[in-house]
C-alpha cells in the first residue's frame, strides 16, 4: 500500500472517530467550541508534515 492510500485509510479512521473524540473533549472543557478546536488541532498534529517523505511515529 502506498503512503497516499495509507493517509487516506488513517483520515478515515480519524474521522470516523471524531464526534467521540469532540465528546470525550467536550466533558473536559465544558465548552463544544473549545472541543471541536481541540480535536481539529489533534488532527493536524496527527498529520505527516506536508511535502515530507517521512510519516510521524503514532503512539498505540
Amino acid at each position: 500500500m502506498d503512503s497516499t492510500a495509507t493517509d487516506r485509510l488513517d483520515t478515515n479512521r480519524f474521522e470516523a472517530s471524531r464526534n467521540r473524540l469532540a465528546s470525550l473533549a467536550y466533558q473536559l472543557l465544558n465548552s463544544a467550541a473549545d472541543a471541536e478546536d481541540t480535536v481539529q488541532d489533534a488532527f493536524l498534529h496527527w498529520q505527516p508534515p506536508t511535502g515530507s517523505g517521512s510519516r510521524r511515529r503514532k503512539h498505540g
